[in-house]
């Protein structure tokens, strides 16, 4: 195979042929339950309804270079999305490609506002490209072997010992308040092991940049469009951002990102992609947010993953999660790899996170009788391999 090193294979002798719904299809013909929605992209699963749109757009012109070039999908689009966020009316939209470019974009808006240094959590995730690299610290391969300047790391995501760490220790000894730029932080660590901070941190974190002008930076990349239950996380802590970036899910599988604020000053040609904003990838998008806004609740999701997690089932030490993605975790990574594929033996489609978890993220449309029969398999799985391990913890 010619494909970069760096590409893993989760699921070992498994090669996809097509899909339909929440359900993978190998190329013998053998159907898999999708309990992690290509990491968070397929939010509606393979809804063809999304596919058709995006053929519709193809036939009238499949390419129009948006930030030269006016065109009605982008920039219904652009209308559609400040106002699901619920930003101000003069807010602007800049799109991208993925989710690492739209807080690379999210980064330099900041810089274009306030100079100065930047600050983000240990264990977060932010994307792979160099640019954003600094920001990412989920894992060490992702940074190994390359010299970039870190910015300053924040400890303990979640916890409201963070925001006097930020006080006591960044504002005191390490930088004053002045210095800094901004400060970019995921609403969930989802990387991290799906880290869920504590009920008031996001509001604490963000009247504390409001007081030192600090801009907030919300990576909504894999907690948007409704994985949480509403459509943006930021909005279950009771705050706004200063600026957010979307992606993966955003449509559904079409490459597409953006990024969101009313910060968004800048002249013409100080930002722009080729391929950013592509007409088919917003016809994509635009059909999907019309879906998840008339069909979508995953009230149901949550209670069934929740309920069957809270079971006191060795080996697991600790589960976490909100809406539909959570996460279990074990004593150590080989329990939790030895977990996780004996779940795919059973022909379920789930992924590692953290040091030692296991994340479940069903597309948002998957029917809860089936995730149920999954959750059953899960839990027995779990079991069972606990009994065979627990002698020697």
């Amino acid at each position: 195979m010619n494909c970069s090193p760096s590409y893993c294979n989760l699921f070992p002798g498994f090669e996809i042929s097509h899909a339909k719904g929440h359900k993978l299809i190998s190329i013998d013909g053998e159907e898999y339950l999708d309990l992690f929605a290509n990491f968070g992209v397929t939010n509606l699963g393979h809804d063809t309804r999304v596919a058709q749109a995006a053929k519709d757009q193809i036939d009238k012109c499949m390419m129009i270079m948006t930030s030269d070039l006016i065109n009605r999908p982008a920039y219904q689009l652009a209308e559609k999305l400040v106002e699901i966020t619920k930003f101000p009316p003069h807010s602007k939209v800049c799109f991208g490609n993925s989710g690492a470019e739209a807080n690379e974009i999210a980064i330099k808006l900041a810089h274009w506002n306030i100079k100065g240094i930047g600050l983000s959590f240990i264990n977060a995730f932010h994307g792979r490209t160099l640019g954003i690299l600094k920001h990412s610290a989920s894992k060490k391969i992702h940074s190994q072997g390359f010299q970039i300047e870190r910015p300053i790391y924040i400890p303990h995501f979640g916890d409201l010992f963070a925001i006097d760490y930020i006080e006591d220790v960044i504002f005191k000894k390490l930088c004053d308040p002045s210095e800094i730029s901004y400060l970019i932080t995921e609403p969930i660590q989802i990387e991290g092991g799906v880290v869920v901070p504590e009920k008031d941190f996001h509001k604490k974190l963000a009247k504390l940049c409001k007081e030192n002008e600090i801009l907030l930076i919300f990576d909504e990349v894999q907690t948007g469009f409704k994985r949480t239950g509403k459509f943006f996380a930021f909005q279950e802590f009771g705050i706004r951002p200063d600026i957010i970036t979307l992606g993966k899910a955003i449509a559904n599988g079409f490459p597409l990102s953006a990024t969101i604020s009313p910060l968004m000053t800048w002249g013409i040609g100080a930002q722009g992609s080729t391929f950013g904003g592509s007409v088919v990838s917003c016809a994509a998008s635009l059909k999907t947010i019309e879906i998840l806004e008339k069909e979508v609740d995953i009230s149901a999701i949550e209670r069934i993953i929740g309920n069957y997690l809270r079971q006191d089932t060795p080996p697991i030490v600790g589960i976490s999660g909100m809406g539909a993605i959570w996460s279990m975790t074990f004593p150590n990574q080989e329990i939790a790899e030895e977990v996780r594929l004996e779940i795919f033996k059973k022909k379920i489609l789930t992924i590692p996170c953290g040091e030692s978890s296991i994340r479940i993220e069903p597309p948002l449309t998957i029917d809860p009788e089936e995730l149920i029969m999954a959750m059953e398999t899960i839990c027995k799985i779990t079991k069972e391999v606990g009994n065979r391990v627990i002698k020697y913890l």
